[in-house]
């Protein structure tokens, strides 16, 4: 009797001692998963980590597209993101306060040569082409204008000058410098004010026939959105002519393309970081297939297209 008393207790120890050691089993593996995943979202890899990304606020709609896809696709990449005018991206990325940059223009040799000088590496990829556009109020009177009249009033030296008003999204941006020494090519240009933000240029040109807005395409570039479906039901895009062409061109894909749009811009992501970090996986990614599919898609160029084969029977 004893020992049938015995087996039985020695019977319920046993799985006792299974029952504890499959608990304890359980919580290590459980514990060590949820580290395994917060080093995977800590870790700075190309698919995860945590980037800072600073980009120009005319392009804001086109990065914010790109980083939503990323993480649906990398969950574990996390991205804190600021707006600002692009010599405050370069500058933030001299600093280290950012890991990455898109704007809407190349680094200059000065601006290389200052990341050279202190050991900086920076590396960047072409991944587009934007332009500067004119828009104006429904109402305004032509819808198109000539590349030589732009030019005489930002200089004063037409009697346009005193008929048409330019308006900037922001003085600060990149857009001003470009009509400073791409456009009239001088020092200084006139008839030429601050809205300060896209929406108050928005604001002012419903109020005013007379105004003529400048700001960059990827604003208004995605024309399916409602968005700009909106925008575009009392606001239009001017074309561009010049004085002996018998056609005017608006900016789109097409003449982005062929270059017949003349205010075109170069979209370019810089970084700084290793190659195996998730700002080189960023700016592969948007260099890459699926990134530059998104920017087609909004209405941008691309800076490059995956060939499309055509079969003939």
């Amino acid at each position: 009797m004893k020992l049938k008393i015995e087996i039985k207790l020695t019977h319920i120890n046993i799985k006792i001692n299974l029952h504890y050691f499959f608990c304890v089993l359980g919580c290590l593996l459980l514990f060590n998963n949820c580290g395994l995943d917060d080093d995977l979202r800590t870790k700075n890899t190309p698919t995860s980590g945590t980037l800072e990304i600073n980009y120009e606020d005319g392009l804001k709609h086109i990065m914010q597209t790109q980083l939503y896809t990323f993480k649906e696709t990398y969950p574990n990449a996390n991205f804190v993101t600021k707006t600002f005018p692009d010599n405050i991206c370069i500058q933030n990325l001299f600093n280290n306060t950012c890991q990455a940059i898109l704007i809407s223009r190349g680094l200059t040799t000065q601006e290389l040569n200052k990341f050279t000088q202190n050991n900086i590496t920076v590396q960047g990829s072409k991944v587009g082409c934007s332009a500067v556009i004119f828009i104006a109020n429904k109402s305004f009177e032509t819808d198109f204008l000539f590349n030589e009249d732009i030019v005489t009033i930002l200089k004063n030296q037409n009697k346009l000058s005193h008929k048409y008003f330019f308006y900037l999204e922001n003085s600060k941006t990149s857009n001003a410098y470009f009509l400073r020494d791409s456009i009239a090519k001088t020092k200084h240009i006139y008839n030429c004010f601050n809205a300060k933000c896209i929406d108050s240029l928005l604001l002012i040109l419903q109020q005013n026939e007379n105004c003529i807005g400048i700001c960059d395409y990827a604003w208004l570039s995605e024309t399916a959105s409602v968005r700009v479906k909106n925008i575009l039901k009392y606001i239009k895009i001017l074309a561009i002519a010049n004085a002996n062409d018998t056609q005017a061109y608006f900016p789109d894909v097409s003449n982005i393309a062929l270059r017949r749009y003349p205010y075109i811009k170069s979209l370019y992501v810089y970084r700084r970081g290793g190659d195996f970090s998730l700002s080189k996986g960023l700016e592969t990614f948007i260099a890459g297939p699926i990134g530059q599919a998104m920017i087609l898609k909004q209405g941008i160029y691309p800076n490059r297209q995956e060939e499309r084969k055509v079969g003939i029977k």
